[in-house]
């Protein structure tokens, strides 16, 4: 009969926070529906009544607005992922196509990075010589303490978790669990002057609680504490007499 409601259409409320909506909003308009697995035509009508739900209650967002809610929701759950830039001018900024994962075994995450525990600096406080931390499903006393070294660093920025914005793309979750990434001579490193960083890349370590990025030769991932060398330590003497 006309206008009688079907009894097996009675309406479900589903109970999402506004970041979650808004991710699921747009990952929906995001994905091409031919490739989204379904079984029965019915799921694929009702991702579309679900999309058509979700644009009645969320507005369109920016990218900003869209990183910002990502990291609230990853953040309500216990969980953090860096969204750092992927600076690769003429790439795809979600691809993460010159993003490539180094040190997996050494340095990793389960959701957060690795807890930092000490940074070292050389040169009186002015140059990166290493950084102490502990993975995370480890107990954390000195078996084990790990640290990483970086070979002639040029450039160090650190980044706490609070003020982390933009683009990593998929490498956190596509190279899970890595939390170490060589992202090559990329346009963050060409913006600086060439003069000394022929031989460099840019390097981003995402810790627990912060993201740091340095332009350096190299990284070296070692068991224990950081401990300088004699010849560091004599010419730290002769530097800080």
């Amino acid at each position: 009969m006309a206008g009688r409601r079907d009894p097996m259409l009675e309406r479900a409320t589903i109970d999402l926070s506004l970041p979650a909506a808004l991710c699921l909003s747009h990952w929906l308009t995001q994905v091409p529906a031919s490739v989204i697995p379904v079984t029965h035509p019915a799921e694929r009508q009702a991702l579309a009544d679900l999309l058509t739900a979700l644009e009645s209650q969320v507005a369109d967002a920016d990218a900003v607005v869209l990183a910002a809610k990502r990291a609230a929701l990853l953040r309500s759950a216990g969980r953090w992922v860096y969204e750092g830039p992927t600076f690769a001018s003429g790439q795809d900024a979600n691809s993460g196509s010159l993003t490539e994962p180094i040190g997996v075994e050494h340095f990793h995450h389960d959701g957060r990075g690795p807890e930092l525990w000490h940074v070292h600096w050389g040169l009186r406080g002015k140059v990166l010589r290493a950084i102490d931390y502990f993975n995370p499903e480890v107990e954390y006393d000195a078996s084990h303490l790990r640290h990483v070294a970086f070979i002639k660093p040029q450039v160090v920025m650190i980044t706490p978790e609070e003020v982390i914005g933009g683009s990593l793309g998929d490498a956190l979750s596509r190279h899970r669990p890595a939390a170490a990434f060589d992202r090559g001579q990329d346009a963050w490193l060409g913006s600086f002057s060439p003069r000394h960083l022929a031989a460099c890349r840019h390097y981003s370590l995402v810790f627990y609680d912060e993201l740091i990025d340095v332009i350096c030769e190299g990284l070296e991932f070692r068991s224990g504490g950081f401990t300088p060398s004699e010849t560091e330590r004599a010419q730290s003497a002769i530097r800080n007499p």
